[in-house]
């Protein structure tokens, strides 16, 4: 296995064999480069980071063969819905892709969570850590944008839709309520209505506080303790 490895070059690696290095990367990139209405290019790169995070995020699930097959046949259909609606801009096409990609991060946020709970706590796991993180936010984003295209006007504040790419104005202006919803800064600007899309907006404040409350802080506590417990070199008087 590892003559098999060193065939790659070294960046690859650290992918194939499921370090979260770059899937945190592809997140973060996600994040910032969030469609701003700014043309087709703009969107396709960020089509392209998505993409980066199916595939990071397959290898990047629990070892076991039936997960990462699991995972591969639950990414598929994301990766050819999403691709073909940016081409055909067709509103049941868009709410497919949505959906599948919702599945699938769903899925890897279970995945990952059992290898971030059950392997040694390294910092590696650390950076599982904050691509749980990430992607709970995407989740809740694709989830937001579904209920307003199936259900309008379940979110008031909304900026004006653009004409030309419409799927790229709900992702950018839904990403944006969605982490600043998981961190609980609630600047107002965007307020949903309904029981649907209310329910939903506590569930993700509460999920945001609870996960840093609770297992974030276990996580750093473990690892800052294995850290103390090492023996510290003796000086010599």
């Amino acid at each position: 296995m590892k003559k098999f490895f060193s065939l790659f070059p070294k960046w690859t690696k650290g992918l194939l064999v499921g370090d979260f290095k770059q899937l945190l990367v592809f997140l973060i990139l996600l994040f910032i480069f969030r469609p701003y209405n700014l043309g087709i290019d703009y969107i396709t790169i960020w089509h392209l980071f998505f993409t980066g995070i199916l595939l990071t995020a397959i290898f990047n699930c629990h070892h076991k063969p039936a997960v990462k097959i699991m995972a591969l046949a639950l990414g598929i259909p994301a990766f050819i819905l999403n691709w073909w609606s940016l081409f055909e801009l067709t509103e049941w096409l868009f709410i497919a892709g949505l959906f599948a990609s919702l599945v699938f991060i769903v899925f890897s946020i279970v995945s990952l969570l059992s290898r971030v709970l059950l392997g040694k706590v390294t910092p590696d796991v650390l950076r599982g850590t904050i691509c749980v993180y990430f992607m709970i936010g995407f989740a809740f984003t694709i989830g937001y944008t579904l209920l307003e295209l199936v259900s309008p006007g379940a979110f008031v504040g909304l900026a004006e839709k653009a004409q030309l790419f419409p799927h790229g104005h709900y992702h950018s202006e839904m990403v944006y309520f969605s982490f600043i919803t998981l961190l609980a800064i609630g600047y107002g600007d965007i307020t949903p209505l309904g029981d649907v899309s209310q329910t939903l907006v506590v569930s993700e404040g509460l999920v945001g506080q609870f996960y840093i409350a609770i297992f974030v802080a276990r996580v750093v506590a473990v690892y800052a303790r294995r850290a103390n417990d090492q023996p510290r070199p003796v000086k010599k008087e």
